[in-house]
């Protein structure tokens, strides 16, 4: 059942049953702890350490470009409510097999060892409000975004390794440093596997799809999911994965087809199967 979750194009298999209610079941958790909400933004994945493969590069789940000084501090809620101060998107990665250091497990870089983790990664280099240059370093992340990655010593002391044995979850913000590691190709753990799902504030960004109960009645909706996810997620990963030409036209036919996304996740797909629009467009387009 574990690798009928998974492949080389690690979202086309969010389409069974399986995936779904998992993402559920924990989604249910974090929500109730974070206020935030299911995306149904799926990712099953697949890392040998025998093939010599390894998870993402260090990177943060949203990035603010060149907004990140203003737009880092408002995806925090703020000190009062039930959710005081809680980030307003999260990440939970559910491990389906033995994550050790040995095949690949997950490293964070601690909050309080990142300083563009509340500030931003666009900090000043020059001027009155300049970062020391020995504290940082420019690198590029895996989207291409910059990143300012702590270049001192008490900032790589402070990586931590996250282990996680099979059913076990971890759950980060959107502004975590952290990354996918490479085993040893010797491992007798055999492959990392994993499904990660997120979760959002809905004013900060809304779920993929308008009624998320349609996935659990339509084959059509999830494939459609499935299809856009892949292909955004092999932009993203543009090195790592590639879709076979056949494949992609299909994968851009199932997003064409389905009306049911959410407008603000139609526009994203949009640029990868450039005819794909949101239900309530299309409503407005078929009364005019």
């Amino acid at each position: 059942m574990l690798r009928s979750l998974v492949g080389s194009e690690m979202c086309i298999r969010d389409r069974y049953d399986d995936a779904l209610a998992l993402a559920a079941q924990y989604g249910a958790v974090v929500e109730a702890v974070s206020g935030n909400r299911p995306l149904f933004d799926i990712q099953a994945s697949l890392v040998d350490p025998a093939l010599s493969q390894a998870g993402f590069g260090p990177h943060r789940d949203r990035p603010f470009g060149p907004a990140e000084g203003t737009a880092t501090p408002r995806s925090f809620r703020g000190r009062k409510g039930k959710f005081a101060e809680m980030p307003k998107f999260c990440t939970c990665w559910i491990g389906l097999s033995e994550a050790m250091p040995d095949n690949g497990c997950m490293y964070v870089l601690p909050r309080a060892a990142d300083h563009g983790y509340s500030e931003g990664d666009m900090l000043s280099v020059s001027g009155p409000n300049a970062v020391a240059p020995h504290k940082w370093g420019l690198r590029q992340s895996p989207t291409g975004n910059p990143i300012w990655s702590p270049n001192q010593n008490q900032a790589f002391a402070s990586v931590r390794a996250v282990p996680c044995h099979s059913g076990d979850a971890m759950v980060i913000s959107h502004r975590v440093l952290h990354w996918g590691s490479q085993g040893r190709p010797e491992s007798e753990l055999g492959p990392r596997i994993s499904l990660t799902c997120s979760l959002a504030k809905p004013s900060f960004e809304q779920p993929f799809v308008q009624d998320v109960g349609v996935l659990g009645q339509s084959l059509e909706a999830r494939l459609a999911l499935a299809a856009a996810q892949t292909l955004s997620y092999e932009d993203q990963a543009s090195r790592s994965m590639t879709i076979d030409p056949e494949k992609r036209e299909v994968y851009e036919r199932l997003c064409r087809s389905f009306d049911g996304f959410t407008e603000q996740y139609a526009e994203r797909v949009s640029r990868f199967a450039p005819e794909a629009e949101g239900g309530k467009r299309r409503k407005k387009q078929r009364k005019m």
